[in-house]
């Protein structure tokens, strides 16, 4: 079950995304050398998986077609929110051991920063995450893996909009 649910949520990560990450916006916003990336619910950071590896995909070709210096590093920074430290020490080893395999196959291109972990209940978090965007960075790309029905009833729908609106103040311009 969770081989399939899994790859389904790394495929849907990636489909919801690509328009975004192929986008002028995006490879403009990748110039700057740094990417900032917020999942809530991260779970064993599927998304933020799928998005990591959707980018080093972008950034081979962009290197193939000549479109992007092959000495140019992109440095990640995550923000992995979830309830469970099961879950967020998972997602910390499975980013981790992606940009170690990456490194022994001499792949260049993008390279794990800073990886944060909160292990408050979003929306209760507004204030930790504030202060993270103030140290690294506001978030180029935000994502809600499976907690919004969950959020819309513990929290409610009211509580729901205006922490969506506040993780949207802290998104970049172009993110």
């Amino acid at each position: 079950f969770l081989d399939t649910f899994f790859a389904r949520h790394y495929f849907q990560t990636q489909n919801s995304l690509i328009d975004y990450m192929t986008s002028v916006e995006f490879l403009h916003r990748l110039v700057s050398g740094k990417l900032q990336i917020f999942d809530v619910g991260c779970g064993p950071s599927v998304a933020s998986l799928a998005i990591t590896d959707m980018l080093d995909s972008i950034l081979r070709n962009l290197v193939e077609m000549d479109e992007w210096p092959k000495s140019k590093i992109v440095k990640i920074n995550y923000v992995l929110n979830d309830t469970s430290s099961i879950c967020l020490g998972t997602g910390q080893d499975i980013l981790t051991d992606y940009f170690r395999r990456i490194k022994r196959y001499n792949s260049g291109g993008i390279v794990q920063g800073y990886t944060v972990t909160i292990q408050k209940a979003f929306p209760n978090n507004i204030s930790q995450l504030r202060r993270i965007s103030l140290n690294i960075g506001r978030y180029d790309i935000a994502t809600f893996s499976y907690v919004v029905d969950l959020l819309i009833e513990k929290e409610g729908f009211t509580e729901l909009v205006k922490g969506l609106f506040n993780i949207q103040s802290l998104c970049s311009d172009n993110g």
